[in-house]
């Protein structure tokens, strides 16, 4: 969202027409596979033309139990708990 083109959240100013319609055909995509394809072209475009430069990353840690099950943590601490259950 903050790379394409018509978004309120492109601070940027980069604009890319094959970007932009790789963005939008990869959000409507309903089969993973093709859709993980997708995303990853419009992705190699975002490292070619590199509009931003990340230069700070924050961490975050985490103690878990380890009876807590399918905790996934990743880079924008953002996590589903969908699949997350505790061990008995």
């Amino acid at each position: 969202d903050i790379f394409a083109s018509d978004s309120g959240n492109n601070d940027t100013g980069w604009s890319n027409d094959e970007f932009d319609a790789l963005y939008k055909k990869g959000s409507q995509m309903m089969d993973p596979v093709a859709r993980m394809k997708t995303i990853q072209r419009a992705e190699k475009i975002l490292l070619e033309d590199m509009p931003i430069a990340p230069f700070y990353h924050y961490t975050t840690n985490y103690l878990v139990d380890p009876r807590v099950k399918n905790w996934v943590s990743n880079d924008i601490d953002f996590r589903t708990l969908k699949d997350v259950y505790l061990e008995e």
